[in-house]
């Protein structure tokens, strides 16, 4: 299997993830994931682009998601009821 498959095989993982969780930051990298197995799909439709094409791609979005996963895991582990800035301390 190559790397076009290893990808939707992580697409498939992501999106069960993002169905069955109750965060909304889990939609995130699915979407990413998503565009990345799209351009797969392109290039095998139409080579003109080039055969490092969808690599660069990918790789961007890539990066998206470990963002999305970054600020969703950093948002979980602050507790539901606080606030997404803290109150300044001003005097």
């Amino acid at each position: 299997m190559g790397r076009p498959g290893v990808d939707v095989v992580y697409l498939a993982v992501l999106l069960g993830v993002a169905l069955r969780s109750d965060r909304l930051w889990t939609l995130f990298p699915a979407a990413f994931q998503l565009i990345a197995v799209i351009i797969y799909a392109a290039k095998a439709i139409d080579a003109r682009p080039g055969p490092r094409a969808p690599y660069v791609g990918v790789e961007i979005w890539s990066y998206l998601i470990l963002t999305a996963v970054a600020v969703g895991v950093l948002q979980h582990r602050r507790p539901p009821d606080a606030p997404a800035i803290p109150p300044s301390h001003s005097t």
